[in-house]
C-alpha cells in the first residue's frame, strides 16, 4: 500500500517547553514532496502542525521506507552510470556480437557500432529504424527534425594522401540516399511513414536524408566530391546525376540534367555559358557534401574497438555472445574506444572526471541555490545566494571530478577483469555487476566523499588545520563508501531480476538506496569518525 503524506503529518507537539538538546524539524508539504527543515527549538511551538521533534522524524523515515537526499551529499553519490557516455552504456550487445572471420562479417560488425554510435550522439533522442525492423532498407535512424539517416562505416584510416581511403562504401551509400534504386526507397519511405503512398512524395525524402561517416572521413569525403577530377568514374557521376534531378536548371534552354551536359558546358567557348555551368557544378557538390555527417566515431576508434573484441574473445575463449554482453562494462568500453592501455584509461578516466565534475556542479549549484532561496529572509534578496552556489558548485564540481575519474579508471581495468572472469559463473553472475563495479566504487566513494567535504570547508572563509581537513575528509569518505557501495548492491540485484546489466529500474534503486545509506551513515557514525580522526593525528 502507498503510504501517503497524510499517513506521515507529524503529532501536535504538547504544549510543553521543548527540550533545548533536541532538534527539531518543520515539514511542508508539497504534494507528493515534503521539505524537512532544521529550525531553533524555540521556534518549534509557532507551528505545532507541521513541527516534529528529531527522534520522532527518524521513526517515520525508518517506519514508511522513505527515501531521504542529504543537500551536500547530493554529488557525492551520482550513479557511476553517469560518468561514460551513452555510447558506452548502449553498445553491449552489438560489442558482443561474434566478429566472424569474413570480410563481410566484419563489415556488418563495424557497421551496427557505426550505428550505436550515431544514434548515441545529441540531446534529443534518436529513433533507432533497426529496432524496428530487421536491417531496415537505406535508412538507420531518424534524426530530429525529420532527418533520416543512413550509416556506413569503414576500417581505412586517414592518411595525408586521401588517395588511401576507399570511399566507394560511402559513394553507394549516398547513391542510396538520392534515389539510385528508386524502389529500394520507395520501400525505406512506407516503413518510415505508414502512410506514404506516392512515388513523387520521394523528393521530399531525398531531401531530409543524410548520410553519416566516420567522423575522421567527413572531410575527406566532401573534398573527393568536390574535385572535379573524380567525375570521371562512373559512381561520382552517377551521384552528381541523381543530385542534379532535385534541381533542375537550364542553361541556353538546354536542360542540365546529366553531368556529361553539364561539362560540356563548362568547356564551352561561351564564356556566360561556361560560368553557369561552373555556378552550377558548385551548387550541386555543395548540396550532395551537405549530406555527409558524422557517425561519430573516428576510424582509430572503430579500430581499437575491433582489436579489444577480439582479445576478449581470445582470452575467454569459453564466453558465449550473451555471457560478453553481461560481463563488459561501460567504462571498459571507454577505455578501449580512446586506444586501451594506460594511455587510453587515462583519457577515459578524464571524460569521466569532466562528466563528473559537470554533473557535480550543476546539481550543487541548483540544490544549493534552491535551498538557500526557499530559506532566505525577507530582508535579503536572492543575489545574497550567488556566493553560497558558487562555492558549492565549485565543492561540487571537486566531488564529481575525483569520484568520476577514480570509478572509471579503477572499473575500466580492475572491475573489468573481475566481470570478465565471473562471467561463466553462474551463481556469482547474479552479483557480477556488484562485484565487477565495487573497487571502482569503494575507490571512486571514498575519494570523491572526501574531496567534496574538503572543497566545502576550504570554501568557508574561515583557517583550518591540516588535521581539520584530513578529519573531514575521511568522514566524507566513510559515509560516501557506504552509501556508494550500497547503490552498488541494490543496482546489481535489481539488474538480476531485471535481467539486463545496466537497467534503469537498478539505476533508480541504486540511486535511492545509496543516498538512504549514506544518510544513515553520517547520522550515526559520521562525527565518531571525524573525532576519531581528529583524537588519533592530534596525539
Amino acid at each position: 500500500m502507498k503510504t501517503s503524506l497524510y499517513d506521515i503529518r507529524p503529532k501536535p507537539l504538547n504544549s510543553c517547553q521543548p527540550r533545548s538538546e533536541e532538534e527539531f524539524f518543520k515539514i511542508d508539504f508539497h504534494s507528493d514532496m515534503a521539505t524537512v527543515i532544521r529550525i531553533p527549538p524555540s521556534e518549534a511551538q509557532k507551528d505545532p502542525q507541521n513541527t516534529i521533534p528529531e527522534s520522532q522524524l527518524i521513526n517515520i523515515l525508518t517506519q514508511h521506507s522513505i527515501p531521504t537526499i542529504k543537500i551536500t551529499a547530493l554529488t557525492t553519490y551520482l550513479d557511476t552510470i553517469g560518468f561514460t557516455p551513452k555510447f558506452a552504456r548502449s553498445i553491449q550487445n552489438a560489442f558482443a556480437k561474434e566478429l566472424g572471420s569474413t570480410t563481410i562479417s566484419k563489415s556488418k560488425w563495424r557497421g551496427t557500432i557505426g550505428e550505436v554510435s550515431a544514434n548515441s550522439g545529441g540531446i534529443l533522442p534518436r529513433r533507432n529504424l533497426n529496432s524496428e525492423k530487421h536491417n531496415s532498407p537505406i535508412f538507420d535512424s531518424k534524426y530530429p527534425r525529420g532527418r533520416l539517416v543512413s550509416v556506413k562505416t569503414s576500417s581505412r584510416a586517414t592518411s595525408n594522401s586521401n588517395a588511401s581511403i576507399n570511399l566507394d562504401t560511402y559513394l553507394n551509400g549516398l547513391s542510396d540516399i538520392l534515389g539510385g534504386n528508386k524502389s529500394k526507397l520507395l520501400k525505406a519511405a512506407k516503413q518510415i511513414y505508414p502512410l506514404f503512398m506516392q512515388p513523387q512524395q520521394l523528393i521530399e525524402v531525398i531531401k531530409k536524408s543524410l548520410l553519416a561517416v566516420n567522423d575522421d572521413h567527413v572531410k575527406a569525403l566532401q573534398d573527393a566530391l568536390q574535385d572535379p577530377a573524380n567525375y570521371k568514374r562512373k559512381l561520382y557521376e552517377r551521384i552528381f546525376n541523381l543530385a542534379l534531378k532535385q534541381n533542375p536548371t537550364w542553361i541556353n534552354g538546354i536542360k542540365i540534367d546529366t553531368y556529361r551536359i553539364l561539362n560540356s558546358h563548362i568547356n564551352s567557348v561561351d564564356e556566360e555559358a561556361s560560368r553557369k555551368a561552373r555556378t552550377l557544378f558548385g551548387s550541386t557538390t555543395a548540396f550532395i557534401s551537405k549530406k555527409i555527417i558524422s557517425n561519430g566515431i573516428t576510424t582509430e576508434a572503430l579500430n581499437a574497438l575491433e582489436k579489444f573484441r577480439y582479445e576478449i574473445k581470445k582470452s575467454n575463449p569459453g564466453l558465449t555472445e550473451a555471457q560478453i554482453e553481461k560481463a563488459i562494462l561501460p567504462e571498459q568500453i571507454l577505455m578501449a574506444r580512446h586506444g586501451g592501455g594506460a594511455l587510453g584509461t587515462a583519457r577515459a578516466a578524464g571524460i569521466g572526471g569532466m562528466r563528473g565534475a559537470a554533473a557535480g556542479a550543476g546539481i550543487s549549484v541548483f540544490a544549493e541555490g534552491a535551498l538557500c532561496i526557499f530559506n532566505l529572509p525577507g530582508d535579503k534578496s536572492a543575489y545574497d545566494c550567488v556566493i553560497p552556489a558558487s562555492k558549492a558548485a565549485a565543492a561540487g564540481a571537486a566531488g564529481g571530478f575525483t569520484q568520476g575519474g577514480m570509478e572509471v579508471a579503477v572499473n575500466s581495468t580492475i572491475g573489468g577483469r573481475i566481470s570478465l572472469g565471473l562471467a561463466s559463473n553462474n551463481l556469482a553472475s547474479q552479483l557480477n555487476w556488484f562485484l565487477s563495479k565495487a573497487p571502482g566504487t569503494f575507490a571512486g566513494s571514498a575519494i570523491g566523499g572526501g574531496a567534496i567535504n574538503m572543497a566545502f570547508l576550504a570554501l568557508d572563509d574561515k583557517p583550518h588545520s591540516s588535521v581539520d581537513y584530513a578529519a573531514v575528509g575521511v568522514r566524507g569518505a566513510a559515509s560516501s563508501i557506504t552509501g556508494g557501495l550500497a547503490a552498488a548492491l541494490a543496482t546489481g540485484v535489481t539488474g538480476a531480476i531485471c535481467g539486463s546489466s545496466v537497467p534503469v529500474a537498478g539505476t533508480i534503486v541504486g540511486f535511492i538506496v545509496g543516498f538512504g545509506a549514506s544518510w544513515i551513515a553520517e547520522k550515526y557514525y559520521g562525527a565518531q569518525v571525524e573525532e576519531a580522526v581528529r583524537s588519533s593525528l592530534q596525539e
